[in-house]
């Protein structure tokens, strides 16, 4: 099992910074994601942005993955490739960013809804934020990992969904995706700072329903699906974690 890397305040510091600046490009690049515009001219725009704030784009490189983010419409769950696909009235997309600052990762998701979208798309991003913050609010000193996903797992079933357990969440820092595996077990001391992203998957369907799709440049998972995210600090002695949750329907 590779060792989890604790973070001191110096660490956790630089962390932050490239975590704020990409949730400030997702904040920046709103007014962008409409009705018309291609997701190839978001990357473009996203990687603009993130060099005005003298940083570097996470996913360019990563795993010869040739983009700056991965953008997920409809019935893409994760690890879409921008392409000359316009967005469409009622299209929702996920847009999942990584930066680099000062060879610190920064990774953040969001989910964008191009004008009316139908009630059950509705449903999933809502749904998408409300675990996210059960999941936030069990983040303590001493709390093991596997009370935060079974937190997550009651909420997901008091909205009638499911949860998936193959995708799931990662280590960050220094490197895209260090140890530790989010998984429902292992646990967090108040004198260990570690920083994770969390990653939970739900539908609201069977798991048959379910496909992988393996493209030349990694795996899609092909479903309705709303993803949210956010970066927790200053918990756990200064744990902070990225929370990723999916819901799929």
């Amino acid at each position: 099992m590779r060792e989890i890397a604790i973070h001191d305040d110096n660490g956790l510091k630089h962390i932050r910074v490239a975590a704020g600046i990409a949730s400030s490009v997702l904040d920046w690049l709103i007014p962008h994601v409409i009705e018309g515009v291609t997701t190839e001219s978001l990357d473009l725009l996203c990687r603009q942005k993130i060099a005005a704030n003298q940083a570097e784009p996470g996913y360019l490189g990563y795993r010869g993955f040739d983009k700056a983010i991965y953008t997920s419409v409809n019935d893409v769950v994760s690890r879409g490739r921008p392409d000359n696909r316009e967005l469409r009235q009622g299209d929702v997309l996920n847009i999942d960013l990584a930066v680099v600052k000062d060879g610190w990762f920064g990774h953040t998701s969001r989910m964008f809804s191009i004008g009316e979208v139908d009630p059950v798309k509705e449903h999933l991003i809502d749904s998408a934020y409300t675990t996210l913050l059960v999941g936030i609010s069990h983040i303590k000193p001493g709390v093991a990992f596997s009370t935060i996903s079974h937190a997550i797992d009651d909420a997901v079933k008091r909205l009638e969904c499911h949860l998936a357990v193959k995708c799931i969440g990662h280590g960050i820092g220094a490197a895209m995706s260090p140890a530790p595996p989010f998984i429902a077990k292992g646990w967090m001391t108040g004198n260990e700072v570690a920083v994770f992203t969390a990653m939970g998957m739900c539908w609201s369907g069977f798991l048959s329903t379910h496909t992988t799709m393996l493209d030349a440049l990694g795996y899609r998972h092909l479903t309705s699906c709303a993803i949210v995210a956010h970066t927790v600090g200053g918990l756990c002695a200064g744990v902070a974690g990225h929370q990723l949750y999916m819901l799929l329907g």
